[in-house]
């Protein structure tokens, strides 16, 4: 058989079993508003094309369903490409009918979708937690974990504590969860438990560039120094913390933030009886460093003790 007959039939073959997995995909009776599905308002044709038309509207009628729309996203979201799909992707896109394209792209132009709805209904989405949780402890499944990490980064509060649990594990997926609290952290959340593996995840960046000769080996405390009226106290509660790594970086990065961490400095004079001597002395110098005065205060008390054991009052 010549090349071009035989990659006609593979093409053939590969269509009707992609095909068969479309028509597989788990549809649920979507939620109608204005004549239209959820789907329709959260383009997901359009999103698997980029072009996204009336967005405000689609916003609008996604926050009118409310959670009559969470049992399709969180079915949709599901939606894990095999790796067959992945390599026949290009051929996917070429195909010239356009429903059957559509078709054969509906499962990741929905999960798509999913995403989007979560984020457009925010805190109203927090039913969806639980599930969206169990999503992201499976490490088996990287595509559908991802999506599900941004869909509770876009539902704010009620998001972060399985994304912190993603995160202080260290079992996987840390730096995408760290990316995602960064977004909670925007929008306001109070992300302060997270600060003390972000303190560690920047250390390993940070060697891990120093070996690579790499610029920038900072990221996720660079994020948090933009509001250092969060990010000082945050340090200053590390200073407690039972780890000694992350009392280390602590300490260096209130040294970093100058004059900002002044209201840090008890603590790092208290800093100076810790256990370990890397942090006693990375505490001594972040003092001289934010306030010079304290600790040549500290030091010429030092001096007057000393003087006073040598030479005792009569």
């Amino acid at each position: 058989m010549k090349r071009g007959p035989r990659i006609f039939l593979i093409l053939v073959a590969f269509g009707a079993v992609a095909l068969l997995g479309a028509l597989s995909f788990p549809r649920d009776r979507e939620p109608v508003y204005q004549g239209k599905n959820l789907s329709e308002w959260l383009g997901a044709y359009d999103l698997v094309y980029g072009d996204v038309s009336d967005q405000g509207a689609g916003t609008d009628a996604v926050r009118h369903l409310g959670t009559n729309a969470l049992p399709c996203l969180v079915r949709w979201i599901v939606y894990e490409p095999t790796a067959l799909g992945d390599r026949f992707r290009v051929v996917m896109w070429k195909i010239p009918i356009g429903p059957i394209r559509r078709l054969l792209l509906e499962g990741n132009g929905l999960s798509f979708a999913a995403v989007r709805g979560f984020r457009i209904l925010g805190s109203n989405a927090a039913p969806a937690v639980p599930e969206l949780a169990r999503l992201i402890s499976d490490p088996s499944r990287n595509v559908r974990r991802w999506r599900a990490m941004i869909a509770l980064s876009g539902i704010g509060r009620e998001g972060f504590p399985p994304l912190l649990a993603v995160l202080t594990n260290r079992a996987g997926g840390e730096f995408r969860a760290a990316e995602c609290i960064l977004e909670l952290f925007r929008r306001g959340v109070d992300i302060s438990p997270a600060v003390p593996t972000m303190l560690l995840l920047d250390r390993e960046y940070r060697k891990s560039n120093v070996v690579n000769n790499v610029a920038d080996p900072v990221y996720f405390v660079a994020v948090l120094a933009e509001n250092p009226s969060f990010l000082i106290p945050a340090l200053t509660n590390c200073l407690s913390h039972s780890n000694g790594d992350v009392r280390l970086e602590a300490v260096s990065t209130l040294a970093q933030s100058g004059a900002e961490a002044r209201s840090a400095v008890p603590p790092l004079v208290h800093t100076f009886d810790d256990p370990e001597v890397r942090v006693r002395e990375a505490a001594t110098n972040a003092v001289r460093r934010i306030a010079p005065e304290v600790l040549e205060g500290i030091e010429q008390r030092q001096i007057h003790v000393e003087k006073s054991e040598t030479n005792p009052s009569p």
